[in-house]
């Protein structure tokens, strides 16, 4: 209808079928008729068009996210590395924050406390196991901050 009709008429649709020996080869564009043109484009717009500004806006932003998302994950990376971030508990006894706790009882309520190096020498005596003058204390294992 709004088609060339020289072009339909062209060496390309008149030519016999590929023989079986002949190797089919892709066109440029990918399809086979993109060298046919239409008369009037204002008639008939392209199929190709650029993507619309909200796609393209939307597109931005994912992007910009992405990438800050990235920035964040070095940064707490480069902390690591540095040192920088360490997590700390506080000390049942001095409330003091810590990367070292000691889990023991310590009382007759036989409750489990994370207690600092510094209050575990008064709570156990020094002493692993506990001592006589320390008859509630019990071991329990360390945290450590990692």
């Amino acid at each position: 209808v709004g088609l060339r009709l020289s072009l339909l008429f062209s060496p390309l649709f008149l030519s016999s079928p590929p023989s079986s020996s002949r190797k089919i080869t892709k066109f440029a564009s990918g399809y086979p008729f993109s060298h046919i043109r239409m008369e009037n484009s204002a008639t008939y717009p392209s199929t190709r068009t650029s993507a619309s500004p909200v796609r393209a806006n939307r597109g931005e932003d994912e992007k910009r996210r992405r990438k800050m998302e990235k920035r964040a994950m070095k940064e707490a990376r480069r902390k690591v590395r540095q040192k920088e971030v360490t997590k700390t508990k506080k000390c049942d006894l001095c409330n003091g924050d810590k990367t070292l706790l000691i889990r023991c009882q310590i009382d007759q309520t036989h409750k489990w406390h994370m207690v600092c190096g510094k209050c575990w020498h008064s709570v156990s005596g020094g002493v692993v196991d506990g001592d006589t003058k320390h008859p509630f204390y019990r071991y329990g294992g360390l945290w450590k901050s990692r």
